[in-house]
């Protein structure tokens, strides 16, 4: 809130309001009688005004200053306070004006800036594998249809793994040719389709190692060496040794060979695609509209 001009009041006194450090919690009231007031005593108060704000004001000898609260000054509880500066405003015109040019408020678009760029995904290929849970596999399993799609989204377009996030389009036009890849350390340009069938083949294997019963999971899954393939064979191990894994397999073992089947045929594979460009699609205007 900025000091505002004297104003003649009624009783002939002139009178002004201002705060200290634009706090709303430290609002002045000067008011100086008319019969004292002179363009002299204005100029004497202004530069008392300067020293008061400083924390070296001595006592006010022109007239009267009292500390009045938010609520009086503005009239009402209907507020305006910037919530970066917390500076008070009775106008919207006025606050308006102000958003666009706050210090503090542009200090924090910056902050937010760099905790996005701070935030950068890992190369494609080498995700953060704790994605992937026994109890994502055991629910893909109740939905076979859609287990890779479910799978696919989970991976790459989950909010809560960010760093998974490296997938983006290059622009609508061709986004059936060319996709955003992020690769060692930067955003590179790859083939659609060649992208897309990597996604897809690592899905399947994962899908198919949790199905294939009959293969023992590497003993050394805990080996520090590869911790993020140790994860994901970790948790196929925890659903295929789960009892309802067990008791669920004589109804999956009929639909094993699907999983492998969905890459062959190539209607599923344009559905599969699909998918995968609807969900780039809407990262695009997420980005777009500041969520991310």
């Amino acid at each position: 809130m900025s000091s505002h001009r004297f104003a003649k009041y009624e009783d002939g006194s002139m009178k002004k309001v201002f705060s200290i450090d634009s706090d709303p919690e430290h609002i002045y009231r000067i008011s100086v009688p008319e019969k004292d007031w002179t363009n002299q005593v204005s100029r004497s108060i202004s530069r008392w005004l300067k020293r008061f704000k400083e924390g070296r004001g001595d006592s006010f000898r022109w007239g009267k200053i009292e500390k009045i609260s938010k609520e009086e000054f503005f009239g009402s509880d209907n507020v305006m306070i910037c919530s970066f500066c917390k500076r008070s405003f009775r106008y919207k015109s006025g606050f308006s004006k102000h958003k666009k040019i706050c210090k503090h408020a542009k200090q924090n678009q910056i902050t937010l800036r760099n905790e996005r760029i701070s935030d950068t995904p890992r190369t494609f290929g080498e995700e953060n594998p704790k994605w992937l849970t026994s109890e994502l596999l055991y629910g893909v399993l109740n939905n076979l249809p859609k287990a890779i799609q479910i799978m696919i989204r989970t991976k790459h377009f989950n909010d809560k793994f960010p760093e998974n996030q490296n997938l983006r389009i290059d622009s609508k036009q061709g986004l059936d040719h060319r996709l955003q890849v992020f690769e060692e350390g930067r955003w590179t340009i790859k083939n659609s389709k060649q992208t897309f069938y990597k996604v897809l083949i690592n899905i399947c294997d994962i899908l198919s190692d949790a199905l294939e019963e009959e293969e023992e999971i590497k003993e050394d899954a805990d080996d520090e060496s590869d911790e993020d393939e140790g994860h994901i064979d970790k948790e196929i191990k925890r659903l295929r040794t789960s009892e309802r894994f067990l008791h669920k397999i004589n109804q999956i073992r009929p639909l094993r060979e699907s999983i492998r089947e969905k890459i062959g045929n190539a209607d599923d594979r344009v559905d599969l695609w699909e998918d995968l460009k609807t969900l780039l699609l809407d990262r695009h205007l997420a980005i777009q509209q500041g969520f991310d």
